[in-house]
């Protein structure tokens, strides 16, 4: 029996298409504000699954206030989260303190969930 010695394209790392039921439409604009560019799959993925479709313009007014804390721009910007763990961490919602220095503020699942479920009922 003769081997097939032909080489298939690795797909596995290709970024997934947007998804067809709506949604995720600023995610392009995200990504193109976004000043570290890896893990766009995986960016991508987060998006949609936590719709931040409606956050779109908080999102980009932290990202261009972030853009000039110390942390982003030390070291040639080496401490840039990745775009994935920004998403994640709700990172839009850091402050960034008038000095520049930006406090690390990481929430529990718990908080996280009942911020998605105060977001949700529109309470404050």
């Amino acid at each position: 029996m003769p081997v097939n010695t032909e080489v298939l394209e690795d797909t596995s790392r290709e970024v997934p298409p947007l998804s067809p039921i709506g949604g995720g439409e600023g995610f392009e604009e995200f990504w193109n504000a976004y000043p570290r560019k890896v893990g766009k799959g995986i960016a991508v993925r987060i998006w949609l699954k936590q719709k931040l479709d409606d956050l779109l313009p908080r999102i980009l007014d932290a990202i261009s206030e972030q853009k000039r804390c110390e942390q982003w721009t030390k070291d040639g910007g080496r401490y840039i989260p990745h775009p994935s763990t920004w998403l994640n961490q709700s990172r839009w919602e850091d402050e960034v303190q008038a000095n520049g220095h930006q406090p690390k503020k990481f929430l529990t699942h718990f908080e996280r969930t009942i911020k998605q479920a105060m977001q949700k009922a529109n309470l404050p």
